[in-house]
């Protein structure tokens, strides 16, 4: 639903730069220092698909990256429910204590091998998206910054201007709360693990698979976790403490240019 919403506003933020420039006299969506002459409509048009295109492609990675988050949350909720019933499945499947053994040992084995791939998933993502994630996080900070400043302080609430940067602020947030969603849930998923073993029937277990669910519960001990360029994960406790330094710088040059 997030997801459908962040492309919905992606979608109102390019129209209203379309028309934005029919209702408030300016020749085109972005300002343009030459003399076009009869080639403004053309660069009206150029502006306009580029727009376009770009807030297609921005939308689709990021959409990407969050579908993947959410792959990752998915299976570590898959993976609990397994270590929670590994037992309980041997057990009813069994008719002799060796078969039970035998069983468990099977579900167990499935269960890391499955946790190993999840693993290798969340560390390929941060290959590949993690310096992206630190550029959104802390590029996204003063721009915001920027944004909220020009709403409080320099816009006219009645002009058009005034909507479209309303546009995009929500459009920034929406996306920024986007990424630490499902990011945070990344970590709350795999925080369960622990948990889910313990309540497994566990107790039944000969010790070597015992001793083999307790590594388990040791490796989950360090959640896994998105990373923005190393310096701190997805999660919407990265996300309050942006905004918090965004407000403190916010009120920094509100406090200047009073002054």
């Amino acid at each position: 639903m997030m997801s459908i919403t962040f492309r919905f506003m992606m979608g109102g933020v390019c129209l209203f730069y379309v028309i934005f420039p029919f209702f408030d006299d300016k020749d085109l969506p972005i300002p343009f220092s030459l003399d076009l002459g009869k080639y403004k409509i053309v660069m009206h048009i150029f502006q306009v698909v580029a727009l376009t295109i770009a807030a297609w492609n921005v939308s689709c990675i990021d959409l990407t990256f969050v579908t993947i988050m959410g792959i990752c949350a998915a299976q570590l909720e898959i993976l609990c429910i397994r270590l929670q019933n590994f037992a309980t499945k041997a057990r009813k499947i069994s008719y002799h204590r060796h078969e039970f053994d035998r069983n468990v040992g099977i579900f167990l084995k499935e269960c890391v091998i499955h946790y190993d791939g999840i693993i290798s998933l969340v560390a390929k993502v941060n290959n590949m998206f993690s310096f992206i994630t630190f550029f959104q996080y802390f590029l996204g900070m003063p721009i915001v910054c920027n944004i909220v400043l020009q709403l409080t302080l320099l816009l006219d609430i009645r002009s058009t201007e005034f909507v479209m940067t309303i546009m995009l602020f929500s459009t920034m947030v929406t996306q920024m709360t986007m990424y630490s969603w499902f990011g945070n849930e990344v970590i709350v998923k795999s925080d369960k693990i622990i948990e889910s073993a313990y309540l497994s029937e566990w107790y039944l277990c000969p010790t070597k698979h015992k001793r083999t669910l307790f590594i388990i519960m040791e490796r989950a001990k360090k959640p896994l976790a998105v990373s923005a360029g190393g310096f701190t994960s997805v999660s919407l406790t990265a996300l309050l403490v942006i905004i918090k330094w965004s407000y403190s710088i916010y009120a920094l040059v509100r406090t200047a240019l009073k002054q």
